[in-house]
């Protein structure tokens, strides 16, 4: 299982896969279209700030950006709880 988020900068966006993708749903209600989804480079700083007051791992691909909260990451907490939600929709 992954412990961080994968995020890649594809043109002026930034787009995760996966459970990477319903764990931005969660945090933003970013809309989830065939298993990813994505935020514009101006929210940039809105998502990164969230994942770190979360304590989310994080791996800006492509740009050698890797911020870990080491044994206080809660990126498998919040996986978890997303995967709950979505089992019980």
């Amino acid at each position: 299982m992954n412990e961080k988020m994968d995020i890649r900068k594809i043109g002026k966006f930034y787009n995760v896969f996966g459970d990477d993708c319903y764990l931005l749903y969660y945090l933003f209600d970013y809309k989830i279209k065939q298993n990813r989804t994505g935020f514009p480079s101006r929210a940039y700083n809105k998502v990164i700030n969230k994942l770190e007051e979360q304590m989310i791992d994080y791996e800006i691909i492509g740009e050698g950006i890797k911020v870990s909260f080491k044994k206080k990451n809660n990126y498998n907490k919040y996986v978890r709880r997303v995967s709950k939600l979505i089992l019980n929709l």
